[in-house]
């Protein structure tokens, strides 16, 4: 029975989202060099796809 526990936890922990820090979710485009509109139309358009495919939240801030 213990055994079953353990395989069952191991399973839900397996599907949880990996820990990210506060500092990441809340503005993780300075990293990038993004900070306005100007900023990303200056990127060229291989790290404007790039920034768009992994920042999808910034990217649409952008616009908005």
């Amino acid at each position: 029975m213990a055994a079953d526990n353990y395989e069952m936890a191991s399973a839900i922990l397996a599907t949880m989202p990996v820990k990210q820090s506060l500092g990441a979710q809340i503005n993780n485009t300075e990293a990038s060099g993004v900070k306005s509109l100007d900023d990303f139309e200056k990127l060229p358009l291989e790290k404007q796809l790039a920034f768009k495919a992994a920042q999808p939240e910034a990217y649409a801030k952008l616009f908005a």
